[in-house]
């Protein structure tokens, strides 16, 4: 669920959409996460029959916005590399990110 959510929030992010309240609408609204979010719903549905814990889609919601604001530096480098070129090998985008990666 937290892939899901983290291409939206940090798109959220880059463009200045910052409000932890406001989050899930500015990646529905300004980000076009709909499909991500329904994706999201069908994990959690699996995940809650495979698990006793009962988290909602906030608390993973809330892993995945602190993951973009954490790791925003990264996030920018490499979407800076993608404007330039339409895609990148993994290897690629593994050395643009590396270094800039917060444990």
């Amino acid at each position: 669920m937290i892939i899901s959510f983290a291409g939206p929030f940090a798109e959220a992010i880059a463009k200045g959409l910052k409000s932890r309240r406001d989050k899930r609408w500015s990646a529905l609204l300004g980000c076009g996460a709909s499909e991500d979010y329904r994706q999201a719903e069908a994990v959690l549905s699996d995940y809650k029959h495979a698990s006793k814990r009962r988290r909602g889609l906030h608390h993973f919601e809330e892993l995945a916005w602190d993951l973009a604001l954490q790791q925003q530096p990264a996030i920018i480098a490499l979407a800076s590399s993608l404007s330039n070129q339409l895609s990148l090998e993994y290897e690629q985008a593994e050395e643009i990110v590396r270094p800039l990666l917060k444990p």
